[in-house]
């Protein structure tokens, strides 16, 4: 495991399937700019193998696309610790529970974050649609300015 009280960011989903690939996008985008006490990772669904990861940080921000009527709109959400998340073990975890995992398993549950940014089209196709590409430049800020109050 690498330095301890780092921010670590997962975009997840599938970059087969247009709009759901943001989160790969913002990840690598992060990765590119290589920023101080900062991981990024890709992957495509939030699964247990991460929970040792996100442990060892202070600040967890997903990324993922979501399914709605206003394409391109950024959402954020707090992700609340729930005990009762790991009582469920599944191939794939919500974020609550990989949350509880790392409670669980090394007594961390770091800040966690969701950001969200609403698809426009989730069929087969690489590339994100115009409204989420547009989109990408306030996610990057939005991600940031998360960073730095971390800092």
């Amino acid at each position: 495991m690498s330095e301890t009280r780092q921010v670590r960011v997962i975009g997840f989903g599938n970059t087969l399937r247009g709009d759901d690939g943001l989160g790969w996008v913002a990840a690598e985008a992060l990765q590119q700019q290589t920023l101080p006490g900062v991981e990024a990772l890709t992957c495509h669904q939030l699964t247990l193998d991460l929970v040792e990861w996100i442990s060892a940080a202070r600040l967890v921000i997903l990324i993922d696309a979501e399914a709605g009527d206003s394409p391109g709109q950024i959402s954020q959400r707090e992700v609340s610790f729930d005990p009762n998340a790991a009582d469920t073990l599944h191939h794939h975890q919500s974020p609550e529970g990989l949350l509880a995992g790392a409670r669980a398993l090394y007594g961390a549950a770091p800040r966690m974050v969701l950001l969200t940014v609403c698809g426009k089209s989730f069929e087969f196709a690489e590339g994100l649609s115009p409204e989420v590409s547009a989109a990408l430049p306030d996610l990057l800020a939005r991600i940031e300015a998360l960073i730095r109050s971390a800092a």
